[in-house]
């Protein structure tokens, strides 16, 4: 059996080929929209992989970083799709695989703190940046957004 980090690493690779192909196919009408469309095809296929396989050499919750590193490939795909369908619920639907991912990936961040603690820092570091995926990946903006009600939560909060 292949270790959950070696999976990972492996992930982040088939997701560098399915990005290349994904550089290929239009996935907006807006030429600027494209370039967002693709660098966040980039994150989701590549630099999340690639950060889970660094953050689980570590203390934490093992079956939930098992869980996370074999539910990712799958929620990046599913969500690389949600590009291709029209704004609605059908592609919130689909986001949604990301948002449920990330908050995994926070749970997991928050496990390997409660685990260790605050020391050593550069360990800290990557609970931070676990902690952070869901905001910094956007998975809930992500998801309000492919719902079409970013109008809506800007109206609300601005």
């Amino acid at each position: 059996m292949v270790s959950p980090s070696t999976f990972a690493r492996r992930s982040a690779a088939a997701g560098a080929v399915v990005w290349v192909l994904l550089l290929l196919v239009a996935s907006s009408d807006s030429p600027q929209t494209e370039v967002i469309h693709k660098i966040v095809f980039f994150a989701i296929l590549v630099i999340v992989p690639l950060g889970l396989a660094v953050a689980g050499d570590s203390l934490g919750s093992l079956w939930l970083y098992k869980l996370v590193v074999l539910v990712q490939p799958f929620a990046a795909v599913v969500t690389a799709a949600s590009f291709f369908v029209s704004m609605g619920m059908r592609a919130a639907l689909l986001a949604s695989a990301w948002l449920i991912l990330t908050g995994l990936v926070a749970l997991f961040g928050l496990s390997r703190l409660i685990a260790r603690g605050v020391y050593p820092l550069h360990e800290l570091s990557i609970d931070a940046g676990l902690l952070y995926l869901p905001v910094a990946a956007g998975g809930s903006w992500f998801t309000v957004s492919e719902f079409n009600r970013l109008d809506t939560v800007r109206r609300l909060f601005c």
